[in-house]
């Protein structure tokens, strides 16, 4: 297989083994394997590819280098909110949740239900949490509290509760054992 001389051979392989896309990586292989004078059955089996891809490898690098196995951007779908419905959208969220109507939080199911009533955009519900993730928010977040907490009142209760007293040891029972378990002795010296 002909090679343009654009690189040498070690340089090539220290490109191949920097590079973080592994697609690209193999591609650089290639090329490589193709200087090194393989011809491309040999290479498409040494590196688990079809003879066509690498033969299409090497053309691309003779054409335009290394840049050229790099793969092209992807599209993708394209949004369905624009940029201005995506702000108004956040500025709601990052109003907090309307006390006055029951809200203790602006959850998924509420913000599917929202972006469908306010700018007529249907999502699933996954498709909404992917869309809130792509806009910076976290589905993670501290349990809401109730606008009617006692802060004193919990903070006593935790205090005062039989289960969380820092005095629930003295009813254990004492015996050879620091724990309290109630192992019979030498259970843990049985050959495996």
């Amino acid at each position: 297989m002909h090679v343009e001389p654009r690189h040498g051979v070690s340089e090539l392989e220290k490109a191949a083994r920097r590079e973080k896309d592994a697609r690209v990586a193999i591609r650089v292989r290639a090329v490589v394997l193709a200087m090194k004078g393989r011809d491309a059955p040999t290479i498409a089996g040494d590196l688990g590819r079809s003879r066509r891809a690498v033969q299409q490898w090497i053309q691309w690098y003779n054409r335009e280098g290394l840049d050229a196995l790099r793969d092209a951007p992807r599209p993708g779908q394209p949004r369905k909110l624009t940029t201005e419905q995506e702000s108004r959208l956040c500025a709601w969220i990052d109003a907090g949740p309307d006390h006055e109507a029951g809200e203790c939080a602006r959850r998924g199911p509420e913000i599917h239900r929202h972006v469908e009533q306010t700018f007529g955009v249907k999502y699933s519900l996954g498709g909404a949490y992917a869309m809130l993730h792509r806009l910076g928010y976290s589905a993670l977040m501290p349990r809401p509290r109730h606008r009617k907490a006692d802060a004193v009142s919990q903070e006593q209760f935790t205090k005062d509760a039989p289960l969380l007293s820092r005095i629930s040891g003295v009813n254990t029972r004492n015996g050879s054992s620091k724990s309290g378990s109630r192992t019979k002795r030498g259970s843990g010296n049985k050959a495996r």
